[in-house]
């Protein structure tokens, strides 16, 4: 579930950045605007980013006995 908005923003910067590439190719100097490569190392990296971000949280909330998290103060 933690990586469903990552996938869901990385379609929304994807789409941004195909309408946006005439204006991109005054900024970026020597990667082009449709540059297949860059786009999917991008990709990776910031998807690489959100599975590690919400991995550990949950694999140390699985670590917890469900009877002492639900149990009252």
């Amino acid at each position: 579930m933690g990586v469903a908005p990552a996938v869901f923003g990385l379609m929304v910067g994807i789409i941004a950045a195909a309408l946006l590439s005439r204006f991109l190719t005054s900024i970026v100097f020597g990667v082009g605007t449709t540059d297949v490569p860059t786009y999917t190392f991008v990709e990776f990296a910031v998807l690489g980013a959100a599975v590690l971000a919400s991995w550990f949280p949950a694999r140390r909330a699985a670590r917890v006995d469900p009877l002492i998290a639900l149990r009252k103060p």
